[in-house]
């Protein structure tokens, strides 16, 4: 009775009636998403403003109490990178819909979130230094340069997410090719070098998505890090203005280093997330009895790559909100 469901199952989600819902779950999604954002924004500005005029005023005193102040700025830094990327920004989702949508290891995953805090981190002290000391620019200059960056991750976003579904589309069409050879050489048995020979011809979806993986990595902590956390750059600019830089550098590092954490735990329960889903996967099937089942076969050569195309979209509707939802004095939230 457990194997007709699962093979009804199977057929069901892979026919028009179910994409059909799929894509109607997602759209209702979007949709909501998109009703919300602007109200998340506003708040988000106002929670931030406070904040700055805190890390603002601890600068300001570092100059006569460099030691009390300057630890005081560091611990709040430290947790203003860690609250700050609980709010809504592109970072996390890019890397928990990758996550999620990809078989990943907890070692790639942690590597991910810290590097991609990290560099967001060192591109805005970059960015400052090098405008300002090189340049001699303006802090408005500097801020408009800050904003081409941001723009500019948005687009990378978009980018990461159409990579992901060009690549998606490839290993379906891998997979279907398998498929077919697969039940050739069922029906043509004796026929093995021509079964050798197509299978060649369409690697499975684990080793197109290997041979992607390092640069889909490089790509996702560069969609992400390219974005300068202005937050950092707002406690960069006012460290130049108290003659206090390399307190500033600190605490832009000290951001980073709480966003880096918080991260890291979202994509740990990402991940632990999945583990339990397989489990309980597993335990409820007869691995057995439904190893050679076509229902199972199918669900396990193609629901990876419908899942990835699901993951793209995601990212190419993320990026596109964040084009149209930009506003001033948002910091970037990771």
């Amino acid at each position: 009775m457990q194997t007709v469901n699962q093979n009804r199952f199977a057929q069901w989600l892979f026919s028009g009636y179910g994409l059909a819902t799929v894509l109607m779950i997602l759209s209702t999604l979007a949709y909501t998403l998109w009703q919300a954002w602007p109200s998340l924004l506003v708040t988000g500005m106002q929670w931030q403003r406070n904040l700055n005029a805190s890390l603002s005023d601890l600068l300001f005193d570092a100059q006569t109490e460099p030691l009390k102040a300057g630890l005081s700025l560091m611990s709040l830094s430290f947790f203003y990178g860690v609250l700050h990327s609980l709010g809504p920004g592109h970072g996390k989702i890019v890397v928990s819909t990758y996550i999620a949508t990809h078989p990943s290891k907890v070692k790639t995953s942690l590597w991910i979130t810290v590097l991609s805090a990290l560099v967001q981190a060192v591109v805005a002290i970059a960015l400052v230094s090098v405008l300002k000391f090189v340049f001699n620019s303006s802090m408005r200059e500097v801020s408009a340069h800050a904003d081409t960056f941001i723009t500019l991750s948005f687009y990378a976003v978009i980018a990461l997410g159409a990579g992901l579904l060009l690549r998606s589309v490839r290993m379906l069409w891998h997979a279907r090719q398998r498929q077919n050879c697969e039940h050739t050489h069922h029906h043509h048995s004796a026929h093995s070098h021509d079964h050798h020979q197509c299978c060649n011809h369409a690697p499975s979806a684990e080793r197109v998505n290997q041979s992607n993986s390092y640069k889909e990595t490089l790509s996702i902590i560069a969609s992400i890090g390219i974005r300068p956390c202005t937050g950092a750059i707002m406690v960069l600019l006012f460290a130049l203005m108290v003659d206090m830089y390399w307190m500033g550098m600190l605490s832009a590092l000290m951001m980073a280093v709480g966003t880096a954490i918080t991260t890291s735990t979202l994509a740990m329960m990402t991940i632990t997330g999945k583990k339990l889903i397989r489990v309980y996967y597993q335990k409820n099937t007869d691995s057995q009895a439904n190893a050679q089942h076509p229902a199972k076969a199918m669900l396990e050569q193609w629901l990876s790559p419908v899942l990835q195309i699901i993951g793209g979209a995601a990212l190419i509707l993320l990026g596109t909100v964040m084009l149209q939802s930009q506003l001033p004095g948002m910091s970037s939230v990771l």
